[in-house]
């Protein structure tokens, strides 16, 4: 007999396991410029017609390639034609062969993905084990898993076993985000936080954000900025006006018309860069560690995210300089 620990337990139903299911389930965002679909992705290999070329696509990569050529005419209709048939996956894994386009435009038309039912930004580092125990807590089985699909399947089959077994995961467990960054974890709680803080790492726009620490501080530091602030459903909160200085301190002006004055500094973590402003009273939405999530515009358009009690913030500051009036 060998009590697993309470925390490493994973019940049904649990945050925990919705955040793994979301995790692990089939990512079928990587193929839309092919499929115009997030709720499935093309099986490989699968054949297409340009003009008068056929085309196989066997690899990622030759998807990766056939993007980038076909971002050169985005505004061509009916660009290229499927081959049918061909098989489709769905984020559960399940498949469905396609027979023609009509078939296919059913689906795409009637895809409905709920937000953070896939969690693509960050992946489990492979192999890991569960225990398996039954009612005694007697170990009846050690379960490897070596891939995301195994992991779904099995935590599908937990929700299905009227918890008639008792399932434990064997940590340490690595976790790796989409910068390449890796994070061990040892308990179900440090797991299902960063699961939950690699969701601020989700945004597609942060992939195009070519920026290093220097060039960070360097954007801040370019002169003033007007800050709005959203809450989780997109209504605008607060607008303020920010003055980054070297010193390290951070000016801060908005309705009511007063000036206060905190500290800043930018940081570099797992999940990428973070901007810290702290000692604001009056202002108080601007405190906080800011993950930078969006740049535009050679860095004149910054957007940041932050959690709260109250679920997620977003900081859009836009550069606001005033004219240069060569005042000596």
């Amino acid at each position: 007999i060998d009590n697993p620990e309470e925390q490493e337990i994973i019940q049904p139903s649990s945050q925990l396991a919705t955040f793994m299911t979301s995790l692990t389930a089939n990512n079928g965002e990587y193929d839309d410029f092919l499929d115009d679909s997030s709720c499935f992705s093309i099986e490989l290999p699968v054949t297409i017609i340009v003009g008068d070329v056929t085309i196989i696509i066997e690899t990622v990569d030759d998807l990766e390639n056939l993007e980038d050529l076909f971002a050169q005419y985005d505004n061509e209709e009916d660009f290229f034609d499927f081959v049918f048939p061909f098989t489709i996956i769905f984020n559960n894994y399940t498949e469905l062969v396609i027979e023609n386009e009509e078939q296919l435009e059913n689906l795409i038309n009637d895809c409905e993905i709920e937000e953070d039912e896939v969690i693509e930004c960050v992946d489990f580092i492979y192999p890991i084990s569960f225990s398996v125990f039954n009612s005694g807590f007697n170990i009846v089985d050690t379960v490897i898993i070596v891939n995301d699909e195994a992991l779904y399947n099995f935590l599908e089959d937990l929700e299905d076993n009227d918890n008639t077994l008792i399932v434990s995961l064997n940590y340490p467990v690595t976790l790796v985000y989409a910068n390449g960054d890796a994070v061990e974890v040892n308990s179900n709680q440090e797991l299902s936080d960063a699961i939950e803080a690699a969701e601020l790492d989700c945004d597609d726009d942060y992939e195009d954000c070519d920026i290093n620490l220097e060039g960070l501080e360097s954007a801040l530091l370019e002169c003033g900025f007007e800050a709005e602030f959203y809450n989780e459903t997109g209504e605008l909160e607060n607008t303020l006006q920010l003055h980054f200085d070297e010193s390290g301190s951070v000016s801060v002006v908005g309705d009511p018309t007063v000036v206060e004055t905190a500290e800043w500094d930018v940081i570099e973590t797992d999940l990428g860069y973070k901007l810290v402003i702290e000692g604001l009273e009056t202002f108080g939405i601007a405190n906080g560690l800011w993950l930078l999530t969006d740049c535009e515009d050679d860095d004149e358009d910054l957007e940041f995210k932050k959690e709260t009690e109250n679920g997620l913030i977003t900081m859009q500051l836009e550069l606001d300089c005033e004219d240069d009036l060569n005042c000596d």
